[in-house]
């Protein structure tokens, strides 16, 4: 299991829009305009004390959390890992432990 953060109004416009089909993406953005869901999303993002700034997140989950706090890369956004990668990767986490 896994948790992915995003912190910014655009990074969690593009992944709710990633996982649409072209319909279902259509029919959210009419909705998301028509009950102004789109202007509060960006007034809660602007009103954070964090922002889109990843590393003081990274680093407050850090101290909050302590080693259960995994960053998976150092690159760039767009990298990522194929399905049959992701297949086979085998979690570190003992059996039956939680955060």
């Amino acid at each position: 299991e896994f948790c992915v953060v995003v912190l910014g109004q655009y990074q969690s416009r593009a992944l709710a829009e990633s996982m649409l089909t072209t319909s279902e993406f259509l029919k959210e953005i009419s909705y998301e305009l028509i009950t102004g869901k789109v202007s509060f999303l960006a007034s809660h993002f602007k009103n954070t004390s964090l922002g889109d700034d990843l590393d003081k997140l990274l680093e407050k989950m850090l101290q909050q959390r302590g080693e259960s706090v995994i960053i998976p890369f150092n690159g760039d956004v767009s990298e990522c890992v194929s399905s049959q990668e992701a297949i086979a990767m085998v979690s570190t986490q003992e059996p039956g432990t939680l955060f």
